[in-house]
């Protein structure tokens, strides 16, 4: 670290950090999403035989939910994951190829019949094959994209209730985010990493009036639209100052058409991600049809705004995803501190970041910020199983001394959690940290 520059602080945050604003979870989320799926008018269906987008949700769910004998496990997120995944084996059905690199290996071992039960109804069989299989390939695409945009209306919404005068819990919470962001800025430079597509941290920089880069930096205006460009410089040139990072999209993304040269594959305008200053502007953008991407395994994505699903990694080899993730795997080796907030420690691809600094830089503060039921605390859960196999940090084991000072729950190596939530972290939890660091950890030592 240049010793003319102050210590840095790389925050990572997951859906739990959203929750005390009114951001749903994964549960309710995904009752949102079929919610706004069943009332989208008769025009959003006009070009479905029959079935309708809210249906086809239900039926996936269903299986999904007898599959894992789980309503729980039956989430929007597998449910995403298995319309995309299916959308991609019908594009390979319904556009043949020659090349080998883009045939799915998995497309011959495929029961279309029973893909065609979910998305048909038995009236509705007297389609020919290839006329039935271009409306499912049809169908799987646009749900994928209305789900898409129902979580962007959903956030937005959400976000902008946080400034309603009935929402004075969640304006007071924002309050104290900011003055977080205010305090910590004195002693680090923090840097934001989000899982989470709200804009709650922008808003919370902006109201410490704290300049923050994104990597979208070049601004472009037209009489249509307004925009910012990424450019991976842009971070780069920015290191040493404060920085908000959306790892898995933003409801500020939006598509804008880049021309590309003369060549032939080229000619054809392809949809780049912008960052645009309104949201509902992002959002106008959404149903445009983008470029997409050929797995290893010869399928295919498509590019979107929002990273979803079950195979995130595999869809964050595009920017601004790819200089978010890469740049993470810095910014763990160079923090200070580490705050992880709201993070339920179920992305492997963020793991195994986080392992890599308790392997080799175990002087690095880690403060773990969750939130427990009381009536629940000690018992073992999913997040305990991550931090104790994967980062080797055991809360609840032998080697933990069991001590709870002011809602901390504490090791003597430099790892702490906090399991009052998130709000109440920032109203009070770091508060002890900040203040005299130096002596924060003796005090799990009676």
């Amino acid at each position: 670290m240049n010793k003319e520059t102050k210590k840095r602080v790389v925050m990572l945050l997951g859906a739990g950090a959203s929750y005390d604003f009114g951001i749903a979870l994964t549960s309710d989320l995904t009752l949102e999403i079929k919610n706004r799926l069943n009332k989208l008018p008769d025009e959003e269906n006009k070009k479905i035989v029959g079935i309708r987008y809210g249906e086809l949700y239900n039926n996936i769910q269903d299986v999904l939910r007898e599959y894992y004998e789980s309503a729980e496990q039956a989430h929007f997120e597998r449910i995403y994951h298995v319309i995309t995944e299916l959308s991609n084996y019908f594009h390979a059905k319904i556009y043949p190829v020659r090349h080998n690199n883009v045939k799915p290996v998995l497309f011959p071992f495929l029961n279309f019949d029973k893909i065609d039960s979910l998305v048909f109804r038995k009236e509705e069989q007297f389609l020919s094959e290839d006329e039935q299989d271009t409306k499912e390939a049809h169908i799987l695409f646009e749900i994928a994209r209305k789900i898409e945009c129902c979580i962007s209306q959903y956030m937005i919404e959400k976000c902008e209730f946080i400034n309603d005068k009935k929402s004075s819990q969640f304006r007071q919470n924002l309050d104290n985010f900011s003055s977080f962001i205010s305090n910590i800025s004195k002693k680090y430079i923090p840097r934001i990493y989000t899982t989470n597509y709200d804009n709650i941290i922008l808003q919370a920089y902006n109201q410490a009036n704290i300049q923050f880069n994104t990597g979208f930096s070049e601004k472009i205006e037209s009489a249509n639209s307004r925009y910012l460009k990424f450019s991976p410089y842009s971070i780069i040139d920015n290191w040493n100052k404060p920085g908000l990072f959306h790892l898995h999209g933003s409801i500020h993304l939006g598509f804008w058409k880049e021309e590309f040269g003369s060549l032939a594959c080229y000619d054809e305008p392809r949809e780049i991600l912008a960052w645009y200053d309104d949201p509902k502007d992002a959002l106008k953008t959404l149903d445009r049809i983008t470029g997409y991407h050929v797995k290893q395994d010869g399928s295919i994505f498509f590019n979107r705004t929002l990273i979803t699903g079950l195979s995130k990694l595999e869809r964050l080899q595009y920017q601004p995803y790819l200089s978010y993730y890469t740049n993470l795997y810095r910014e763990l080796l160079e923090a200070d501190l580490i705050i992880v907030a709201g993070v339920g420690m179920m992305d492997l691809h963020l793991n195994s970041y986080l392992q890599t600094v308790t392997k080799f830089k175990k002087e690095t503060p880690i403060l773990f910020v969750t939130y427990r039921n009381p009536n629940t605390r000690s018992q073992f859960n999913d997040e305990d199983s991550e931090l104790l196999h994967m980062l080797h940090i055991d809360f609840f084991g032998n080697n933990f001394k069991s001590v709870k000072t002011n809602g901390w729950l504490k090791q003597s190596n430099n790892r702490a959690l906090w399991d009052g939530g998130f709000a109440k972290f920032l109203r009070e939890g770091y508060q002890q940290y900040i203040n005299s660091p130096e002596n924060f950890w003796d005090v799990s030592n009676p």
